[in-house]
């Protein structure tokens, strides 16, 4: 069984959401709220302890969803009372739309790493580069496959056809290197349709991200998905040992 890319595209960050046009009082209120935790762009260096991942793998990540009912809404009630009803097109969009939200919370993983020469020119450090002009964003797909839920969950081992839900994987084989971060996104997410149900894979740079760090990450998406507000954003203090996101 074969997969088929619908869209593909690049998502980048919503780093200033004042620029939404007449906001009511409670909409002001909560742009206020989510501006005060949004990133600043800039450099962040990778520790020795990132630096020994370096030549390992991008992580993955696998979510399984059942498609809901036509009759069911696919969100919460919203503020003006209206519901919206389930489509492929709308949940789609709604996805690319809460991780540009996200991503101005974790804006590293938005980045590109940057090898450059320390002072000594002996030596050389690795850092990632994310800036409001330059950030290059992760990538977004869209794609379908005709396999059910059933074939997925039923066997006693994981199908093949799964590693094609990762944009990490092409034809079965393991592409991504952590390491490939300084060309390719450090961050990919896949949707695939299934015929009644959805799968969303993640492939994250393990450098960057390690799998508490990826909760904190989609927690983080579920709120917006949820019209909720997010709470904390990714720590990324370097020199403290407590640090990571």
């Amino acid at each position: 069984m074969n997969i088929s890319r619908a869209t593909g595209c690049t998502i980048k960050p919503y780093l200033d959401i004042s620029k939404q046009p007449q906001l009511t009082h409670q909409q002001e209120r909560k742009r206020q709220n989510l501006q005060q935790f949004i990133q600043k762009p800039q450099a962040y260096n990778l520790t020795p302890w990132d630096l020994s991942l370096i030549s390992a793998h991008y992580n993955q990540v696998g979510l399984l969803f059942a498609k809901p009912p036509s009759s069911l809404s696919i969100s919460s009630v919203d503020n003006a009372g209206d519901q919206h009803r389930y489509s492929p097109g709308t949940l789609v969009d709604q996805l690319k739309h809460s991780l540009s939200l996200t991503l101005a919370h974790f804006l590293p993983l938005s980045g590109r790493y940057v090898t450059s020469k320390n002072d000594d020119q002996t030596s050389i450090s690795i850092s990632i580069k994310c800036s409001e002009d330059s950030s290059q964003g992760v990538d977004f797909i869209h794609a379908a496959a005709p396999v059910t839920l059933y074939d997925i969950l039923s066997p006693r081992y994981i199908p093949r056809i799964v590693r094609s839900f990762f944009a990490s994987y092409d034809d079965g084989t393991m592409l991504m290197v952590n390491h490939d971060g300084h060309r390719i996104p450090l961050l990919s997410v896949q949707v695939t349709e299934l015929v009644d149900g959805y799968f969303i894979g993640c492939s994250i740079n393990h450098a960057v991200v390690d799998g508490m760090s990826f909760w904190h990450f989609y927690n983080g998406g579920q709120k917006f998905v949820e019209r909720k507000k997010i709470l904390t954003s990714s720590y990324t203090d370097r020199l403290s040992l407590s640090g990571g996101f």
